[in-house]
């Protein structure tokens, strides 16, 4: 069983507090970073790879310390804004890293058969990056963090840019990633962490606010999810937050309780009420 271990954790830009006394353990299983822009999560995911260097043992895994090689070589990690030579074919690409992670040459092949399996990126196997589209793109990046099965793996906004269709081909692709490691993939979009993660860190203003299953974040707004007749609104005398309006019936979740039926609640309503404190 792996373990990623952080204690106390503090980050600040000049005077700008942006990670805050962060501490939390995460064991084997896929970890979904949810929280608005400016969260910090871009931030603290640096921080778990070793982009910004943190103290001695505030960030570990497997008791090494973030600031070892030997921390470094256990990780896979998919920056927000990811690159790749643009005359490299997909196989060159990954063959490539695996030079850069030092395998052995007889290893090599074998690693990018299995990444390219994994992602189903054999029909793009010969095709030059200049060629990928932003799905495809995002597939490679994800499989060079899969090579030599690393047990963390890190993936910063994995779907961003990317049309729905290709959202749920990547959401797919991740369900699949290894059990026996800790995945940690942030994002600012509910849908994909809610059918891809195991649970879900909730993040806000550089603090961690809960880690549950979905199931259990939505229950935040029970009994505080509503849908009611979009005429009504203007007669509300309390703090509400529109979710989704449909026809002539909007959704809402209110601070206050409301003489209406109550609608049983989603992941993105819980997400909103741990964000606002509600």
């Amino acid at each position: 069983m792996n373990q990623l271990a952080i204690k106390n954790l503090n980050k600040k830009f000049g005077r700008h507090p942006i990670l805050k006394n962060l501490s939390f353990e995460l064991e084997d299983g896929i970890y979904g970073l949810l929280g608005p822009n400016g969260a910090g999560k871009t931030t603290l995911l640096k921080c778990l790879v070793g982009i910004y260097p943190t103290p001695t043992n505030t960030v570990t895994f497997n008791e090494m310390d973030a600031n070892k090689k030997t921390y470094r070589n256990t990780i896979g990690y998919l920056p927000q804004h990811y690159h790749a030579f643009q005359e490299f074919s997909v196989e060159e690409m990954l063959l490539f890293y695996c030079k850069a992670k030092g395998m052995k040459k007889t290893d090599m092949l074998n690693e990018v058969d299995n990444a390219i399996d994994k992602t189903n990126l054999e029909t793009e196997r010969h095709k030059k990056a200049a060629k990928l589209s932003g799905g495809m793109l995002r597939r490679l990046g994800i499989a060079q963090c899969l090579l030599g099965n690393p047990p963390f793996i890190v993936m910063d906004e994995p779907t961003v840019g990317l049309d729905v269709e290709e959202q749920i081909n990547i959401q797919t692709v991740i369900t699949n990633f290894p059990k026996a490691s800790v995945t940690i993939m942030s994002s600012h979009i509910v849908a994909d962490l809610e059918h891809s993660c195991d649970k879900i860190i909730v993040m806000n203003e550089g603090r961690i606010i809960t880690c549950d299953t979905a199931e259990n974040i939505a229950c935040h707004a029970q009994n505080k999810t509503y849908e009611i007749p979009q005429q009504e609104l203007s007669h509300l005398k309390c703090d509400y937050m529109v979710v989704k309006a449909k026809d002539k019936t909007v959704r809402i979740i209110s601070k206050n309780k409301l003489d209406a039926d109550v609608a049983a609640p989603t992941l993105e309503e819980g997400y909103l009420c741990l964000i606002k404190d509600w």
